[in-house]
């Protein structure tokens, strides 16, 4: 389940379809769910009673610092491809606004610049 979501999620392309992605984040959901509560309960149970505490923080801890770092890389991944792809992308804007495309992804939520307001 986690594989087939995280296909669908990253299969967009050009013509992105947002169901297609709702549909894989579901689909990865659930296979976290079924995956993440057993593996938990197997950690804890490999131990006495009264280390399972112990083995419990440990394995919260782990999965903490993994998500941590597989942020960190991402989003190091996803800046670094961003900017190396960018450059082309914006000749051809007005300086101001290739400017701001330039400076990082988060533009993309930005409020357009006056006079270019839709209504």
């Amino acid at each position: 389940m986690l594989g087939a979501g995280l296909y669908l999620m990253g299969r967009p392309g050009v013509d992105f379809d947002l169901w297609f992605f709702w549909l894989g984040l579901a689909i990865y959901t659930f296979g976290v769910a079924f995956a993440a509560t057993p593996a938990t309960t197997w950690i804890t149970r490999a131990l006495p009673d009264a280390q399972q505490g112990g083995a419990s923080a440990v394995n919260y801890t782990a999965r903490e610092a993994g998500s941590a770092i597989g942020i960190a890389v991402l989003g190091s991944v996803l800046t670094s491809s961003y900017q190396s792809n960018v450059a082309s992308a914006v000749q051809g804007l007005p300086p101001q606004l290739a400017t701001q495309v330039e400076a990082g992804p988060a533009f993309t939520r930005a409020t357009p610049p006056p006079g270019q307001e839709t209504a």
